[in-house]
């Protein structure tokens, strides 16, 4: 083969990987799902009176992604905040960060003060043996501004009171156990067999012998 086509399928995942990365930090209209402000406008689709806001999912500002949920915030934050014994703190992870801001016209202009308290809802799914933690990042350190703890959702629902700044979600899956007898009927079986097999072995010798 050709060493110039031979270099062409390197070239081409260089490529998708740029591409990629562009795509993950990219403005996404369908990650968020609601955006009121304080005093009831709706901020999800811009209409003549006013803008709207625009979530850039992927953006990682402070390169917290796949980081410990305790690099950000505290254990007795984490362990208060969800108040489940089935959650341990030290195992929440940084699954997700995005960024939020205000758009007039498709330029982005500062949030009127008046639209604070915002609350703002992305599209995210967890299940039941999941806890999240929605983070905000403001004044130099992370804060806790929405969390779902055991219970299957498919958006994260979280409110900001004066800024628009990066985003960080941690998750944590609950640890769980098998409850007594849970496996008994797989256990029941497979003594069974193994019973059965030897009960096999022993007649074919038994067989043999007696020949």
């Amino acid at each position: 083969m050709n060493k110039k086509f031979m270099a062409l399928p390197v070239i081409g995942i260089v490529v998708a990987m740029l591409g990629a990365s562009v795509f993950a930090a990219s403005p996404s209209t369908g990650i968020l799902v609601k955006a009121t402000a304080g005093d009831g406008t709706d901020l999800l689709t811009e209409d003549p009176t006013h803008g709207k806001i625009v979530i850039v999912d992927g953006q990682d500002d402070q390169n917290v992604m796949g980081k410990k949920g305790t690099d950000l915030i505290s254990a007795d934050l984490i362990n208060s905040t969800v108040n489940n014994s089935k959650f341990d703190a030290s195992s929440f992870t940084v699954v997700k960060v995005f960024d939020a801001h205000y758009e007039v016209g498709g330029v982005p202009t500062a949030l009127p003060a008046a639209y604070y308290p915002l609350s703002l809802a992305i599209s995210y799914s967890a299940s039941e043996n999941d806890a999240i933690i929605i983070l905000h990042y403001e004044g130099g350190a992370w804060k806790v501004v929405g969390s779902s703890v055991a219970k299957a959702v498919s958006q994260a629902d979280f409110v900001v009171q004066n800024s628009l700044s990066p985003f960080a979600i941690i998750k944590a899956t609950a640890a769980t156990s098998a409850q007594t007898g849970e496996y008994a009927g797989a256990y029941i079986i497979m003594v069974a067999v193994a019973l059965t097999a030897c009960g096999a072995v022993f007649a074919i010798r038994a067989k043999k012998a007696s020949k």
